[in-house]
């Protein structure tokens, strides 16, 4: 009795031709992973130098295959996964077919940060820490990339493929008379990668204090205020009319003051307030040392917290004697006013972006 024919299913291997976009030569030990249609992970494969991998196993003519990409050279993104359907038919019972495929990396963008401070100088600020993140897709959640420093120049570089992405500032290092800004920048990639440039400026902290009547809720210009720290080492402070306020130094100089006025312009929004820059992180105590004319020194003494990235928003401490003899309490009002003397204070953080993100700064009066 004759033998029955059988049909073997044809099958065919899977041979990776790697190649860089760029320079558009073979790239050596790429990794890839091989999964079949129910996500088996069948083996693993690495190219050679010629920038050629093949499977060791034969699929089955029709089968999809998918082959991800697990690692590849620095600077280029990993390819996106690669689903192929078996085409190729078997020459012969003693040679499987090879179905040929060509996959390109590309290079990542090149995310480039000059970070400078904001008080005129731009100096290069070393160590300040960022973070790149990429946004979730389809509800899922962000994912942190990387996280740098910058070096002594004030540089730094992220690598990213393609997709959208957030920067965000976290730490001023050792650079504590500045504020950490607390947004994000937002960067998208291409799929082929270019060249970014941010120019970050970081601006002083900042803490704005006012002086309001007790009896009426006024602002009141030329009250002197003081600042010292918790220990009771009063602060010496430089006027600087570009920025509009009074800048803290580390030591007394020329033309340095422990008293900082309120704007006694009532032509300009900051009459009535002052502001004070540059206090490095930290506690301290604000009080009124010279009172408005016709005003009694008897606000007391504020305690304000000075940190990287926050913004605490307005405080408002009021006293419960009378500012002056005339002056009457009216209790609270809508506006918040209680009829005693108040020193109110803004605790601000933020960055200023030099090119990119420019936050601007009226002058004091």
């Amino acid at each position: 009795m004759d033998e029955p024919i059988v049909n073997e299913i044809s099958r065919a291997c899977i041979e990776i031709n790697k190649i860089a976009d760029d320079t558009k030569l073979p790239m050596e030990n790429v990794e890839f992973e091989v999964y079949t249609a129910d996500g088996t992970l069948v083996e693993t494969i690495v190219t050679d130098a010629q920038g050629k991998a093949t499977t060791s196993f034969a699929f089955p003519y029709g089968d999809e295959i998918t082959l991800r990409e697990t690692k590849t050279h620095a600077f280029y993104d990993l390819a996106a996964d690669e689903v192929i359907k078996l085409n190729v038919p078997q020459a012969n019972l003693a040679n499987y077919g090879v179905q040929q495929v060509t996959i390109y990396n590309y290079l990542m963008s090149s995310i480039q940060i000059e970070k400078l401070t904001g008080d005129g100088t731009r100096t290069p600020m070393d160590g300040v820490t960022f973070q790149l993140w990429k946004y979730g897709e389809d509800g899922a959640a962000d994912t942190l990339v990387a996280e740098e420093e910058t070096d002594i120049n004030g540089h730094l570089t992220f690598y990213a493929g393609q997709g959208k992405y957030y920067m965000k500032e976290t730490s001023v290092g050792a650079w504590t008379k500045f504020a950490c800004y607390d947004e994000v920048i937002d960067v998208e990639c291409e799929k082929v990668g270019k060249i970014m440039h941010y120019t970050v400026e970081d601006s002083y902290t900042e803490v704005m204090a006012e002086k309001r009547s007790a009896s009426d809720g006024k602002l009141l210009g030329n009250c002197g205020i003081s600042v010292r720290t918790t220990d009771g080492t009063v602060l010496n402070f430089k006027w600087n009319a570009e920025l509009g306020g009074y800048v803290f130094l580390d030591a007394a100089e020329e033309g340095s003051t422990q008293v900082l006025y309120t704007n006694n312009d009532e032509s300009t929004m900051m009459f009535g307030t002052v502001k004070i820059l540059g206090l490095p992180h930290g506690k301290y105590e604000i009080f009124e040392v010279e009172a408005p004319k016709g005003y009694k020194n008897d606000s007391e003494v504020i305690t304000v917290e000075v940190s990287e990235g926050q913004v605490l928003g307005v405080q408002r401490l009021y006293d419960s004697i009378k500012t002056s003899d005339i002056d009457m309490a009216i209790g609270i009002g809508i506006c918040g006013i209680c009829g005693v003397s108040a020193l109110a204070l803004f605790i601000l953080a933020g960055v200023e972006f030099a090119d990119i993100i420019k936050r601007r700064r009226k002058a004091n009066g």
